[in-house]
């Protein structure tokens, strides 16, 4: 793989035999003096709220429902008109907490310079359990084609495995990155076979009131606690952590069954096979523009069936656009078996991003047997119920988007130097998407100056280290 070499990597054979004599730990406190965990600020109120009685209601019931368990998550992708997927879905925006676990971040790695290309960006699954009293369960998500990079609780089994000193996970806001000897910080190149074994999971009974981690600053983590869920209890090499979830976060390279690609300004869909799953639905279109939104709900693809549908205007205003679509969205969630409070919990997470990115995007929902099969989660003794909701957010370039692409990566190869600051300003401003963009725009390349300060830039945007600015139609 290109550019490997700049960082130190041992395969797993390799590590496991490695004398840690030269990677003592030096400085930062231990997991048992740390300041304990405080409750967090209570989490921003959400700018759209929706109106209960306009959704469908559904509530655990303990009499009735025995031991469940619910999950809900966004699978990301960029498609060019052609139906191609586009690389370099591993850059953020989204804050996270610090107190969450980052492959990344404390391996001291550059993704850009040591991963596989990644087209899915696996975001904020989390996975919610439900008893009527305690209990002890065991938890473990695998993922077959691709790498887990964040989580919360700390897990007591991973691959493929993090930095770590004697063992023991290195944990960023304990051990001071600057103190550990290079030759220890491991990062494990490869995507495929990556897993998180959190072990033992005591599910605490539903009146428990443990402190949860904090400051949640200004990411919307929050939001995700805002059900009837039992609250959690998990003890690893960082001590006991509570949690009203297990959250993970991955970056992979399969291709989804559902193909988008445009024929002229129209759209045209076509669900593959997939076993288990003859039909895909919760399809909805939407454009965002500057000035205003709007969406069409496209029903449901049987196997082997192709649709081809118009875009929708961009008629209604952001306000209206997303009160409309984050009400319809959080029903069909609720529909697919999500209780009630658990979809508005997910709208609201991802009310930003899902309604105020400008673009055109295509949002559905994965049949679960997709889900278990790409990303199989394993809790033991099994519940009476699992229910894994997905939502698919596919980010779909038109062909005159493509064209406005070509149009800046040509300012930005010939143009004069306030062109070519005007065009690298237009794919900077694209955030964390910059990448699959620009990408786009020099597959369609064929002026050699055009293509040069193209690959100049995209090495700019590959070597941003830090979280993108949000993009917002507002």
């Amino acid at each position: 793989m290109a550019h490997t070499r700049e960082l130190l990597l041992f395969p797993l054979s390799l590590s496991l035999s490695f004398s840690f004599s030269a990677c003592e730990l030096s400085g930062g406190a231990p997991a048992s003096s740390r300041p304990p965990m405080t409750q967090p600020e209570p989490a921003p109120t959400p700018s759209t709220p929706i109106d209960p009685s306009a959704l469908p209601q559904s509530a655990y019931r303990a009499d009735r429902d025995g031991f469940r368990v619910h999950e809900w998550g966004t699978l990301t992708s960029v498609l060019g008109s052609d139906g191609v997927p586009l690389p370099g879905l591993h850059h953020e925006e989204e804050d996270l907490p610090a107190f969450v676990a980052d492959r990344v971040a404390q391996g001291k790695a550059d993704p850009s310079k040591v991963i596989d290309p990644t087209f899915q960006k696996m975001e904020t699954p989390v996975t919610y359990f439900y008893a009527p009293s305690g209990r002890s369960v065991t938890a473990r998500v695998d993922f077959p084609p691709g790498m887990l990079t964040q989580w919360y609780p700390y897990v007591n089994g991973m691959y493929p495995p993090m930095t770590s000193i004697q063992g023991q996970p290195l944990d960023r806001y304990l051990q001071p990155l600057d103190s550990i000897p290079a030759l220890c910080q491991h990062y494990y190149a490869k995507l495929g076979g990556g897993y998180l074994d959190w072990g033992q999971v005591e599910v605490l009974g539903p009146a428990a009131r443990p402190d949860l981690p904090g400051p949640l600053g200004k990411s919307t983590w929050g939001f995700a606690r805002n059900t009837a869920s039992n609250p959690l209890r998990v003890v690893n090499a960082l001590g006991e952590q509570h949690e009203k979830f297990l959250f993970y976060r991955g970056l992979g390279t399969f291709e989804l069954p559902l193909h988008v690609r445009f024929n002229g300004s129209r759209p045209v869909f076509r669900y593959g096979e997939t076993p288990g799953a003859r039909t895909v639905g919760g399809l909805f279109l939407m454009v965002v523009g500057p000035q205003g939104a709007g969406f069409t709900e496209l029903g449901t693809l049987q196997e082997g069936a192709e649709l081809e549908a118009g875009l929708p205007e961009p008629s209604l205003t952001h306000a209206a656009f997303v009160s409309s679509l984050k009400t319809r969205l959080a029903g069909r969630l609720v529909e697919d078996g999500l209780y009630t409070d658990e979809a508005v919990a997910m709208v609201d997470t991802w009310e930003r991003s899902y309604f105020l990115t400008p673009g055109v995007r295509l949002l559905y929902l994965l049949p679960q047997a997709y889900t278990d099969q790409i990303i199989p989660l394993t809790i033991r003794p099994a519940p009476d119920q699992l229910a894994r909701t997905m939502v698919i957010r596919t980010e779909l370039l038109t062909p005159s988007y493509e064209q406005q692409l070509s149009s800046w990566l040509a300012q930005l190869g010939a143009g004069t130097p306030a062109e070519r600051a005007a065009a690298q300003a237009h794919f900077l401003g694209l955030g964390r998407f910059a990448e699959p963009h620009l990408s786009r725009a020099l597959a369609l390349a064929k002026d050699p100056a055009s293509k040069q300060a193209g690959e100049e830039l995209l090495g700019q945007v590959r070597d941003h280290r830090q979280r993108w600015t949000p993009q917002t139609a507002e």
